[in-house]
């Protein structure tokens, strides 16, 4: 399962000249450990893609964060963010 994070621009708030810019893919990619009572950790494959001229989406980095999904999805999502500014 992936989960997808884009982050667009709104040019003067106008909802109609929104744009997507840049895109985050995080695949759920093995489980690591159950723990029980919901403490699951996995592994999370993380791809930025940047829009080109184009406006197609080219993958500009990836990396592998672990987490508990009992932490939630939000949890999850900043763990991608700092990971790929780790390179």
């Amino acid at each position: 399962m992936t989960l997808r994070c884009d982050i667009s621009i709104v040019p003067y708030g106008f909802e109609e000249h929104q744009r997507p810019i840049s895109r985050f893919n995080i695949h759920n990619i093995g489980t690591l450990k159950d723990l029980g009572f919901g403490n699951v950790i996995c592994r999370y494959q993380v791809e930025h893609l940047q829009q080109d001229l184009d406006g197609e989406f080219i993958k500009v980095s990836d990396t592998e964060v672990e987490h508990n999904r009992k932490e939630g999805a939000e949890t999850l999502v900043r763990k991608a963010l700092e990971s790929l500014g780790k390179d």
